[in-house]
């Protein structure tokens, strides 16, 4: 999964993925129903790869989110985002035990869920690859920089 191809685009409920760049913004389709659009310069756009939740230690990536999810899963659709409050909380506790639960609001929940299951059904979450990506991220930014 190329998890930094995964946007959000604000008014739209459904992910995209990047098709392509263009001179005017980008060209992206829906995980939801498979319809590109153009998407403009001046449209208010979030890469999932930049979107974290709060905990009460400070943040998780989205991205480790997805794999403690996967893993929990067994890389299937986790709950749905049209669930109770109760049964989404319940369901992230399971993951991310110490999120920080006043800043944590159920609108995130709901979008988190509805991402993670739009990603899975759509094929799109390959946890060899996102843990890959993860351990090469932390990889990188614990080496030093060599000296001459």
């Amino acid at each position: 999964m190329e998890f930094e191809k995964l946007i959000s685009i604000a008014g739209q409920s459904s992910l995209f993925e990047i098709l392509s760049k263009t001179k005017f913004g980008l060209v992206a389709k829906s995980l939801e129903n498979g319809k590109k659009m153009p998407v403009y310069q001046s449209q208010q756009v979030s890469s999932l790869q930049d979107i974290s939740m709060y905990t009460y230690e400070g943040e998780i990536a989205l991205k480790e989110v997805f794999v403690r999810l996967l893993k929990k899963n067994e890389g299937k659709a986790s709950v749905k985002h049209t669930d109770s409050a109760d049964v989404l909380r319940k369901a992230f506790e399971e993951v991310v035990p110490d999120f920080d639960k006043d800043r944590v609001r159920d609108s995130d929940l709901k979008k988190l869920f509805r991402w993670f299951n739009q990603a899975v059904e759509n094929g799109m979450t390959d946890p060899a690859a996102l843990e890959t990506a993860e351990n090469q991220e932390t990889d990188t930014s614990s080496e030093e920089p060599e000296k001459d």
